[in-house]
């Protein structure tokens, strides 16, 4: 819980490492990926409170995908404990946003703090499939603390699709290449319509299916072959 609570000072120095070499990071990812963002249209353009983004997770370097589509916004990642005790990758994950999620009674522990984060103007981003399945196509089930957070705060959520395609050779697929990205941004979604579902859990299984199924509907319609 400590990446929620730093100084003014620590704030600063990130973000100003953060504006400096995230440029040039992004620029390198894309390279990499060759990355195609659609629908940034559907990001809000400023806001005095802040939103939750939701998006699958199929690469290793989803968060960095994640930035790059929401550049020059800064975004504050959550992760698990175990990564940002990790040499090196915690303090890259400080520097990007990151704050980690405990694995026992997590959300009762970090509600307040984020919805606090949020409406100071943070821009939170979840995996709700919890784990990695790299270069996956078929979103697998979403776990509910973010909609639960959102449903209970109020809180917007944009959803933010990754989408992958593997490079070809000839008319084949090329495995050791990495894959070219396309990442689609939703419309922001209102937790509103699911106020009225009750009991709470059932609210929050509803809109975090109808994400997801949305979610997969880009992946169906844009013609991505699903693992």
């Amino acid at each position: 819980m400590e990446e929620l609570q730093q100084t003014k000072l620590q704030r600063f120095i990130a973000r100003s490492l953060y504006i400096f070499l995230t440029p040039l990071g992004l620029s390198v990812l894309w390279f990499y990926y060759r990355i195609h963002v659609h629908g940034r249209h559907n990001i809000p353009k400023s806001a005095d409170r802040g939103y939750l983004i939701v998006s699958n997770h199929t690469l290793h370097l989803d968060p960095l995908v994640i930035a790059y589509t929401m550049f020059p916004k800064r975004i504050h990642h959550s992760t698990i404990v175990r990564n940002m005790n990790l040499p090196f990758v915690g303090s890259f994950i400080r520097l990007m946003g990151g704050f980690a999620i405990p694995m026992k009674n997590g959300w009762q522990q970090m509600g307040e703090p984020i919805t606090e984060r949020v409406n100071q103007g943070w821009i939170v981003h979840f995996f709700p499939e919890g784990k990695l399945k790299k270069f996956n196509q078929q979103i697998q089930r979403f776990r509910h603390g973010a909609f639960h957070l959102a449903i209970e705060s109020n809180i917007p959520v944009l959803p933010i699709t990754t989408v992958v395609r593997r490079r070809k050779w000839f008319g084949r697929k090329v495995h050791w290449l990495p894959p070219k990205v396309d990442v689609y941004v939703g419309e922001l979604c209102s937790p509103e319509p699911y106020q009225t579902i009750t009991p709470m859990y059932r609210r929050a299984t509803c809109m975090a299916n109808e994400v997801k199924n949305n979610m997969q509907d880009v992946i169906v319609a844009k013609g991505y072959q699903v693992n």
